[in-house]
C-alpha cells in the first residue's frame, strides 16, 4: 500500500512538478519579455538622448594668427592680440568651453601651413546637423592670378601662411598663399545641411576670401553685378574720351560695348558660383576689407590689434541682440574716418539680413 500510494503520491508530484514547470517556465518568459521590453525602452532612451545630443550639436573653433616674427618685412603686431581676444569672447559670451577651441599663433614657434591646412580642413570633418563651427583668421592677405575663371575681377584672394626651405644651407621661412579656392572646397562645400559656421577674415584683400556667391550692402541687399550700370559707366567714360584731343565717336562706342560685355561675363561667373560655390550648410563671413582694399593693424585701445577684430568683438560686446545688417553697419561705423577700409559680410545661402545674429 505504501508503494502504490508512493508511486500515486509520485505521479501526483509529477504532474504537480511539471505544473510548476510550466508556471516558473511561463513567469520566466514574461520576466524575460518584461526585461526585454525595459532593454529595449533602455535601448530607446539611448537613442533618444543620442538623438537629442545630435540635434543640439557640437561646437568648434579655430583661431589663427600670424604676426610672422622675424621675417622681415613681413611682421605684424596685433594678431596674437586678436586670437586672445577672440578666444576670450567665445567664452565669456557665446558659451564656448575652452576645450571647443582650438588657437595656433606663430608667438611662440612657426606653424608651418600644411598644421593650419590640416587644422582648418579638421574643423568641419565628420560634421553632422546642429553642428556650429567658428573660425578666425588675423593675418596677412593677398591675390595671386585667377586659373579657373571663377573670379570677377580675375584673381583669387589668399591667406598667407608660413612655409620654411628645406634646403640644408637656407631654412629660412616664406608666405606660402592658400587660396579661397581652397577654403571654399574644404571648409564650405563639406558642410551638411543643418550646419551653421561664422568666420572672421582679418586681413587684407579678404571681401571674397572663402568665394561665397553672395555678398551685401549695408541697406542688406544682395549685390549683383548690373549691366544697365555699367553701361551708363561705359557712356561716362565715353563722353571723357570724345571730349579730349584724340577722343572719336567710334572709341566711345567701343567703351560702353566693352562695359556691357564684361558686365554680362561677370554675370555669368557669379550665376555660377551660386551653384557651385554655396554647398549644404549655412556659411557667414565678415572680412575685413573688399578685394581691392587692405585691413588694418593698428594701435586701439591701448593694444595692436586688427582693426575688424576689434569692432566686430565690441560691437556684439555692446549689444549681442543685433541682426546680421545691424551688426555690418555698426562695425562699419566703428571704422569709419579712422581706417580705409569697408568690411564686408557675405554668405554661402541668400539670407534676410534683417534676422537675429546667431553664433
Amino acid at each position: 500500500m505504501l508503494g502504490l500510494g508512493k508511486k500515486q503520491n509520485g505521479k501526483k508530484q509529477a504532474e504537480e512538478e511539471h505544473h510548476e514547470e510550466d508556471v516558473d517556465e511561463q513567469v520566466d518568459e514574461e520576466e524575460i519579455e518584461e526585461g526585454e521590453e525595459e532593454e529595449e525602452a533602455d535601448v530607446e532612451d539611448d537613442e533618444e538622448a543620442e538623438d537629442e545630443e545630435e540635434s543640439e550639436g557640437r561646437s568648434r573653433a579655430l583661431l589663427v594668427g600670424l604676426c610672422y616674427t622675424g621675417m622681415e618685412g613681413n611682421e605684424l603686431h596685433g594678431c596674437f592680440q586678436d586670437v586672445h581676444n577672440m578666444k576670450n569672447f567665445l567664452m565669456d559670451c557665446c558659451d564656448y568651453k575652452e576645450e571647443e577651441i582650438t588657437v595656433i599663433t606663430d608667438e611662440e614657434r612657426k606653424p608651418l601651413y600644411p598644421e593650419v591646412m590640416e587644422a582648418m580642413a579638421k574643423l568641419v570633418e565628420g560634421n553632422q546637423p546642429g553642428d556650429r563651427f567658428f573660425f578666425h583668421y588675423s593675418g596677412h592677405g593677398g591675390t595671386i592670378p585667377d586659373e579657373d575663371g571663377d573670379e570677377v575681377d580675375g584673381f583669387d584672394e589668399t591667406i598667407c601662411l608660413i612655409g620654411q626651405n628645406e634646403e640644408e644651407d637656407d631654412k629660412s621661412y616664406f608666405i606660402a598663399n592658400l587660396s579661397d579656392d581652397w577654403i571654399n572646397a574644404n571648409m564650405v562645400l563639406p558642410l551638411k545641411a543643418g550646419t551653421h559656421m561664422t568666420c572672421v577674415f582679418d586681413s587684407c584683400h579678404s571681401g571674397s576670401v572663402m568665394d561665397l556667391p553672395y555678398t551685401y550692402s549695408t541697406k542688406g541687399k544682395v549685390k549683383k553685378t548690373s549691366v544697365v550700370r555699367s553701361m551708363s559707366l561705359g557712356f561716362l567714360d565715353a563722353g571723357r574720351s570724345m571730349i579730349g584731343e584724340r577722343g572719336t565717336a567710334r572709341g566711345g562706342l567701343k567703351t560702353i560695348v566693352d562695359s556691357a560685355s564684361t558686365a554680362l561675363k561677370k554675370q555669368d561667373i557669379e550665376e555660377k558660383n551660386r551653384k557651385t560655390k554655396g554647398g549644404a550648410g549655412t556659411v557667414v563671413m565678415f572680412s575685413g576689407a573688399k578685394d581691392s582694399q587692405y585691413s588694418t593693424d593698428a594701435n586701439i585701445e591701448g593694444q595692436r590689434q586688427g582693426a575688424l577684430s576689434w569692432s566686430w568683438i565690441s560691437s556684439l560686446e555692446e549689444n549681442p541682440d543685433r541682426s546680421y545688417k545691424d551688426l555690418l553697419n555698426s562695425i562699419r561705423e566703428k571704422l569709419e574716418g579712422k581706417y580705409d577700409q569697408l568690411p564686408q559680410l557675405s554668405t554661402s545661402h541668400e539670407i534676410d539680413l534683417n534676422d537675429d545674429f546667431i553664433l
